[in-house]
């Protein structure tokens, strides 16, 4: 019976971590209105302790994405 209970324990504490994950699709090819509520929905995530993957998808069809990683850094800052 304990065994099942930590197996419980151990799943459940598994899920919450996954659930603390999100992910966030930029594209390049962003309006700045966007950007700014993206960049919102970033910082309410980090403020609830969840970890933010950022995503940058390149809609150009140049290598645009570097710089946009940088602003998007900078802003963080």
């Amino acid at each position: 019976f304990n065994q099942s209970k930590k197996k419980k324990e151990r799943k459940s504490s598994q899920n919450n971590r996954a659930r603390k994950r999100k992910e966030i699709q930029v594209g390049t090819k962003i309006s700045s209105g966007h950007f700014e509520m993206k960049y919102n929905t970033i910082v309410k995530f980090l403020e609830k302790k969840h970890q933010v993957k950022i995503t940058a998808v390149d809609a150009r069809g140049d290598n645009f994405k570097e710089s946009f990683l940088q602003e998007l850094s900078k802003k963080m800052e």
